[in-house]
């Protein structure tokens, strides 16, 4: 039995640059690229942390609880 990413469900992962950047404390050190265990975030030069692989996303939600401004969500998104 073969195990893959289902064709219809699918998840997204999305940071809102401007709240990330307000973010004094958390922006410079990149602490949610250092927490993810799926290896979804990536670090764009001048533009900060990116979730370039969101499809690795396990929605285990610890960006989105750990980040202190919000500025990550984790939700499901439906293909056709």
């Amino acid at each position: 039995m073969e195990i893959r990413p289902s064709i219809t469900v699918g998840n997204e992962v999305c940071i809102d640059q401007y709240l990330c950047h307000r973010s004094s404390h958390c922006h410079t050190k990149h602490q949610c690229m250092d927490l993810c265990l799926m290896g979804v975030f990536v670090l764009v030069k001048g533009d900060g942390v990116y979730p370039e692989r969101s499809q690795l996303c396990c929605m285990c939600f610890l960006c989105h609880e750990f980040c202190p401004v919000q500025a990550i969500t984790v939700r499901w998104t439906l293909r056709a």
